[in-house]
C-alpha cells in the first residue's frame, strides 16, 4: 500500500524465479468499513500516504503479469474466523482486506 502500482510490478518481477512461492497482503483493500476507516485515521497522523490499494481482480492481475499464478485468496474476514476466533484479538476485519498466495513455474 506504500508502494506505486508501478513499484509493486517491478518488486513482483524481481522476486518471480522458477519454482517459487509468495503471500502477499495488498494492503486494507479498498473498501470503506470501520477498520479501513480507522487504519487510515491513524496511519494519516503519522504522515503515511496510501499509494496502491488493488482489488482481489487487479491484484491477481498483476501478480500474472509478472509471472506468478495466484493459487488462493483469502480475505481478512475469513482470515479472523479461522486464526482469531475464540481469543481476545479482534477479529473485525471486513471482506475488502485480503490476501493472495501464489506460485512460479518451476524451471
Amino acid at each position: 500500500m506504500y508502494l506505486s502500482q508501478d513499484q509493486v510490478g517491478d518488486l513482483l518481477n524481481r522476486l518471480s524465479a522458477p519454482g517459487c512461492r509468495l503471500v502477499v497482503n495488498f494492503g486494507i483493500g479498498g473498501g470503506a468499513g470501520a477498520a479501513q476507516r480507522a487504519v487510515r485515521s491513524s496511519a494519516s497522523v503519522g504522515g503515511e500516504t496510501f499509494r496502491y490499494e488493488p482489488t482481489v481482480s487487479e491484484a491477481r492481475n498483476l501478480l500474472a503479469g509478472a509471472g506468478w499464478s495466484p493459487t488462493a485468496v483469502a480475505t481478512g474476514r475469513e482470515l479472523a474466523e479461522q486464526f482469531l476466533t475464540g481469543t481476545p484479538m479482534s477479529s473485525d476485519l471486513t471482506e475488502d482486506a485480503f490476501v493472495i498466495s501464489a506460485a512460479t513455474p518451476r524451471g
